[in-house]
Order: structure tokens, then sequence, then C-alpha cells
């Protein structure tokens, strides 16, 4: 815990505001420009810290450029990473952040599951069990909305937050 607990802790803080800002934002702006600027603004660092550390040069870079690499680099900004974080960012906009945060739980279930097809790896019990709990937590967090009233965050154009109105089962 001592050595990488404060930067999970970190991270975990850091994709709740992501979320619930970017709930805010796709409220004014489209999902897929809202996705485009978080990482705009993500690489503008990394680009300062790479110039900072060698320089732009061939020489400092880590890897030295060829066909394959540029078209394996645009399968996985283009294809793989600018898709799926519009589809994330669209799906933020038309439910809630909770629901987008829950719904990224079964990442390694299905990781596990296609590890398991693809290379023959079983998953352990503890694996197992661990995806079977994380579908149960799902299907009762997917329970109808008559059963359990929560009252959802409404954003103006603005940006400013409107108060929840209750209705009359959850009074």
């Amino acid at each position: 815990w001592i050595e990488g607990g404060p930067f999970l802790a970190m991270n975990i803080v850091c994709a709740a505001v992501y979320f619930v800002w970017q709930k805010q934002l796709c409220t004014v702006y489209p999902p897929v420009f809202v996705a485009a600027s978080c990482f705009a603004a993500a690489a503008l660092p990394l680009g300062i810290a790479q110039a900072c550390h060698g320089g732009m040069s061939i020489d400092h870079l880590w890897v030295h450029w060829c066909p394959e690499l540029v078209y394996i680099l645009g399968y996985a900004v283009f294809l793989i990473t600018a898709v799926n974080y519009s589809v994330v960012a669209w799906a933020t906009k038309e439910t809630s952040p909770t629901t987008v945060t829950l719904f990224t739980t079964l990442q390694p279930l299905f990781a596990a599951l296609l590890l398991w097809q693809l290379y023959g790896s079983v998953p352990t019990l503890g694996q197992a069990i661990g995806g079977l709990l994380v579908a149960m937590g799902l299907l009762l967090f997917l329970q109808p909305s008559s059963m359990v009233s929560i009252p959802e965050l409404n954003f103006t154009a603005e940006g400013s937050m409107q108060q929840p109105v209750r209705s009359e089962t959850a009074k």
C-alpha cells in the first residue's frame, strides 16, 4: 500500500472527477469534442515533459518510427482510444457518471473471459467469484427505478447544477 496506494487513490479520485465533469461538459458540447479535449489536455504536459527530457530529435525519442509502428499507433489512437472514449462520453451524457463507471468494472471480467477463450488460461477461483460478484452488483444496480428512487443531478446549459426534483414515490 505504501508504494502504490496513494497513486491508486489519486487515480480513483481523478477518474470520479473526470466522469462528473464530463457529464457537465456533455450538456454543452458534443461527447466526441469532450473526449478529444480531455486527451489534448493530458497530452500537453506529456509533450512538455518529453521536450524537457531530451528534446524532440529522433535520437531522444523512445522509439524509431517505421511504417508498421505508424499503423499500429494509428489503430490504437483512432479505433481503440478515440472511439471508446467518445462512446464513454456519449454514455455519460445519456445516463449518469455512476452508471458509466459501474460498467467499467466489467472490463477485467471480460478480459479474463477473453484470455480463457483465446489462450486457455482458466480464471482462478478468486477471479471467478469476483467476476460473479461484480455481475451481481450490476444486476442490483439495474433494478427498475420504481423500486429505488435516487435523485439525478441536472446541469443547465451554463454549467450550473439544478436542484434535484423529488418524485411523489420518493417522498
